[in-house]
């Protein structure tokens, strides 16, 4: 009979004899119902059960075993078995019994409690909705049929405390595909698993299994030494390498494998790694904590997406084998010490959303040949890098203002810097013990060099010669211009970027100042309108190996007199020599049919006018460097840079 029937009808019986009031609580053998549709009684001896009808909610509570009953028929709440949707079993409750939770057909969430240790006979049998379980760590033996017919679930997580699992604990179980287990595979080999559990023993098995977060797990295979970390949201925080779970395993991993959505590595993640050659960290990550790959000593590249934000201290802190770091555009912060002791890396290219380089973020680095510094950096603080004993030269963007102490101290094999006039400091020490800084290339003026205020014990860089008017323009080009001699010297490799108007070149401020231009070997090409303008130039000297004078490049200079074109010289652009009314003699190093071949542009009829040397095998160019049948001191300019490799 329906237990609701039986209640109602005892209290009609109660109004219907004169009661004066109606009860709120009625009793029929173990089973107190309220008068708020909540089902309770006891379920052991020292345990009880409450059954919420709005919520779908059986609890067991209390202390101690549950009882194990004969069938699924013998529990005190079968008569709303079918209604069950959640079960917990409370903390404090020692078992579950037999039969307990049986044909509860539409029960899908499951929460055991760490104090249970055995799971009876046939306790989940025929839970056809259930899904996913966790077994809790204490749990010694699942028994007999305790999932039999289970047809919906999945996945299963079993501790490595368990021993024994019974007859046909998991037969019909026919969607089972993923059993995350806490221990070993030995240790699982280990366990006494009766028959009639293929379904059990056909599943993939996730060895060193468990939870390193609110929603995220973590699997460790041996074989191949991987890590994998799943789930969504945060990883949890450890104070310290010795917190996290794959401690025992730690030197085993090999490769760690970050699946979509997890959104942060935390601090001391992967610490002492050792062994780790491989990472894979997806989008969804946003931040690298402190000491995160702290000596992953095996750690060869690291792949670090947009999405990341932020990159604590000591995160890749002696990743010594380490070769190259990209650090993306959506970085804003990297943490002190991040790189320090990365003595294999080679090179690295910072991310535009860095307002810094911090302090002693790059230590160490003794490998380190190449640095990008962003335009977006205003400081490269104390001891930045320090100690990054194989860097030779290095840009400072314009973006930067000071260089804080010991910044690029004992780096002993820069030769050359360029430092924008955006500078107005430069700390102690911060080019201490650099003993091959020959060259500086400043951007501004003398009298803006002299105005910077530059600290003590930096005399490697106040005894380098100082090329004022000096720095970058483009990614691979350099120029200098002596005021002595007004001549402009352009080197680097590649092509001489175009500019989009003749004032936005750096040299711009001083175009009308330059006398002579001297472009060194290693340029390719010579961009449309960067030497637009410059009025007083009257001799120029192209290097072998430029193929392509482009648009407008010198056009108005109006006192060019002679210019030296190398045979390389493939191309000529419109009016690259337009209004070049002084142009007389150009000394070309090739024959008349290879000058013929040029593909000469419009609007150069003061070049094609001019009179055309062409080169003499015969002829003795022992003093005349550039060809152009006069010996001068753009001759002796060149033979010096000559003599000294510089050309």
């Amino acid at each position: 009979m329906n237990i609701k029937r039986i209640v109602s009808g005892i209290m009609v019986l109660a109004i219907c004899c004169g009661s004066l009031a109606i009860p709120q609580v009625s009793e029929v053998s173990n089973l107190v119902v309220f008068a708020d549709s909540t089902y309770s009684g006891s379920c052991g001896e020292k345990s009880t059960y409450s059954f919420d009808t709005t919520t779908g909610t059986l609890t067991i509570s209390g202390s101690g075993d549950m009882e194990s009953y004969s069938s699924s028929s013998d529990v005190p709440w079968y008569s709303f078995t079918e209604d069950i949707k959640v079960a917990i079993v409370k903390d404090g409750v020692t078992s579950i019994g037999s039969y307990a939770f049986a044909s509860c057909t539409s029960l899908s969430s499951v929460t055991i409690s760490d104090s249970v240790t055995s799971i009876g006979n046939c306790a989940f049998y025929n839970c056809t909705s259930l899904s996913s379980i966790a077994i809790p760590d204490i749990v010694t033996s699942i028994g007999a049929g305790a999932f039999q017919g289970c047809t919906s679930l999945n996945s299963i997580e079993i501790p490595s405390s368990v021993t024994t699992i019974f007859y046909s604990t998991f037969q019909e179980c026919t969607s089972l595909a993923d059993v995350y287990y806490t221990g070993t595979e030995k240790e699982w080999n280990n366990i006494y698993i009766y028959s009639l559990n293929e379904p059990l023993t056909s599943a993939t098995i996730y060895y060193n299994f468990g939870y390193c977060g609110e929603n995220c797990i973590y699997s460790f295979d041996e074989t191949t030494g991987t890590l994998t970390i799943s789930g969504t949201g945060n990883m949890e925080s450890y104070s310290s390498s010795s917190d996290v779970p794959w401690y025992s395993f730690i030197e085993d991993i090999k490769k760690i494998i970050i699946d979509d959505g997890i959104t942060s590595i935390v601090g001391n993640a992967f610490y002492g790694c050792t062994s780790l050659t491989e990472v894979t960290i997806p989008n969804s990550v946003t931040s690298i904590g402190y000491d995160a790959f702290y000596k992953c000593t095996s750690l060869e590249e690291i792949n670090i997406p947009n999405s990341v934000t932020s990159i604590g201290s000591y995160a890749f802190y002696n990743c010594a084998s380490l070769k190259e770091v990209t650090i993306p555009n959506s970085v804003t912060s990297i943490g002190y010490d991040a790189f320090e002791n990365c003595t294999s890396l080679k090179k690295v290219v910072m991310s535009n959303g860095l307002t810094y380089v911090s302090s002693y973020a790059f230590y160490g680095c003794t490998s380190l040949i190449e640095v990008t510094i962003p335009n977006s950096v205003t400081s490269i603080n104390s001891y930045a890098f320090r100690s990054c004993t194989s860097l030779e030269s290095i840009i400072i963007p314009d973006s930067v203002t000071s260089i804080n102490s010991s910044a690029f101290r004992n780096c002993a094999s820069l030769t050359s810097i360029i430092i924008p006039d955006s500078v107005t400091s430069i700390s102690d020490y911060a080019f201490y013990d650099c003993t091959s800084l020959a060259d500086v290339y400043y951007s501004g003026t003398q009298e803006e060099w002299d105005s910077i205020s530059i600290g003590s014990d930096n005399s490697n860089l106040t005894d380098a010669t100082i090329h004022c008017n000096s720095g970058l323009y483009g990614e691979n080009c350099t120029y200098s211009f002596d005021t002595t001699t007004g001549t402009l010297t352009i080197g680097g490799t590649g092509a001489i970027e175009d500019a989009s108007s003749s004032s936005d070149v750096p040299w711009y401020s001083f175009k009308e100042d330059i006398e002579t231009i001297i472009i060194q070997d290693g340029i390719t090409s010579i961009g449309q309108n960067v030497f637009m303008g410059c009025t007083s130039l009257s001799n120029i000297t192209i290097p072998n190996g430029v193929t392509t004078i482009d648009r407008a490049s010198f056009e108005s200079c109006e006192s060019l007199t002679s210019i030296s074109i190398p045979s390389s010289i493939t191309s000529i652009g419109y009016g690259a020599f337009y209004n070049c009314t002084s142009l007389t003699d150009v000394y070309y190093d090739g024959t008349e049919e290879e000058w013929d071949s040029i593909s000469i542009g419009s609007d150069n009829s003061n070049l094609t006018s001019a009179t055309i040397h062409y080169f003499d095998p015969y002829a003795d160019y022992t003093f005349d460097v550039n060809h152009d049948g006069t010996i001068n001191i753009v001759d002796l300019i060149m033979l010096k840079k000559k003599l000294l490799g510089l050309i």
